[in-house]
């Protein structure tokens, strides 16, 4: 099993009540959706985020307050390809705040390579 960069758009959910700017990025894992989840949830807890609500293959999560932030909200959305293959859309977004210094995108990319790392000792 991989994870490799898609060309494919997934549907995003709306955060409510957040303002600050939002970064996403859409990967294909090579695996299908009941263990690429389970690969989500672990790569979340590795990470130490809270996992806030689960709706079928969604799942949005809480990184935590920090020096620098109120913390950030992360949302994970699968999209079945087929048996083989999930599309997952991976985005990040500030709780509070409007001035995004690299936060998000840094959420995204260590989710990213969270994920990469425990796909590939699979």
């Amino acid at each position: 099993m991989t994870v490799a960069d898609a060309t494919r758009r997934v549907p995003t959910c709306k955060l409510n009540n957040n303002m600050g700017p939002k970064k996403q990025k859409t990967v294909t894992v090579f695996a299908d959706a009941n263990n690429t989840m389970i690969f989500v949830r672990k790569a979340l807890s590795q990470l130490g985020w809270k996992v806030t609500k689960v709706d079928g293959y969604n799942v949005k999560a809480h990184t935590g307050i920090s020096f620098t932030s109120w913390g950030e909200f992360v949302v994970v959305q699968l999209q079945i390809d087929n048996e083989h293959r999930t599309f997952l859309n991976v985005s990040s977004e500030f709780v509070f705040g409007l001035i995004d210094i690299g936060i998000n995108q840094k959420n995204v990319n260590k989710f990213l390579a969270t994920l990469s790392h425990l796909v590939q000792l699979a």
